[in-house]
């Protein structure tokens, strides 16, 4: 993260340099260029095992430092859950959600309990209500949806063939077969295979 956002400051340097006319190739220095500070907020299942996400590189006495403050976001670790706080409003949104996901309910049904959550609870005020929030989200659940779909045509497409010969080797092309149907409906070749496992030895 901490070379991502170094790369994104670089392209918004590139374009506040273009936006100032500021000339990279004359006598005087450059002045006032403004100074980054670099956060990445993280709402994961594993708990954070460090507060700074960094990239250094050194090479004759020339370096480059970069420092991300890492900051956890949470709904129920953070200090300050009011209704103006932004973070306390995502947090909220996703914690919402998620919980929603836990419980059974389907994402698009889901996603509407958190918002109307949020909006009780007045978050996110004037942009958890427009039309754009919630095209965006079914965005999201169709680029969820596309990536899943793609991961799964990587799996099968590397696995056929060595699911496949290993099956036909030893005389078992239909348990070959059952492993493919498996990972189109969803599982991982992993889980697909301990499928097939656990079935022959039961």
């Amino acid at each position: 993260m901490a070379l991502r956002l170094f790369l994104y400051y670089n392209e918004l340097l590139q374009l506040w340099i273009k936006l100032n006319n500021i000339n990279l190739y004359g006598k005087e220095k450059v002045k006032n260029i403004p100074q980054p500070e670099f956060y990445v907020v993280y709402d994961g299942k594993e708990s954070l095992k460090e507060e700074y996400s960094t990239f250094q590189t050194r090479h004759k006495g020339i370096k480059i430092d970069i420092k991300v403050k890492i900051v956890d976001i949470h709904y129920d670790r953070l200090d300050d859950t009011a209704p103006q706080n932004a973070l306390a409003g995502y947090a909220c949104f996703w914690h919402e959600h998620n919980e929603g996901i836990k419980q059974g309910l389907p994402k698009q049904e889901s996603f509407e309990a958190a918002r109307q959550t949020c909006i009780k609870k007045g978050y996110l005020s004037g942009y958890i209500d427009r039309e754009e929030f919630i095209m965006f989200y079914k965005d999201f659940l169709n680029y969820d949806n596309q990536v899943k779909a793609e991961v799964r045509e990587a799996a099968l497409a590397e696995v056929k063939a060595e699911v496949r010969e290993e099956a036909l080797a030893e005389g078992k092309a239909e348990g070959a077969t059952k492993v493919i149907e498996l990972i189109k409906s969803g599982l991982t070749p992993d889980e697909a295979l301990r499928k097939i496992t656990e079935e022959s030895a039961a």
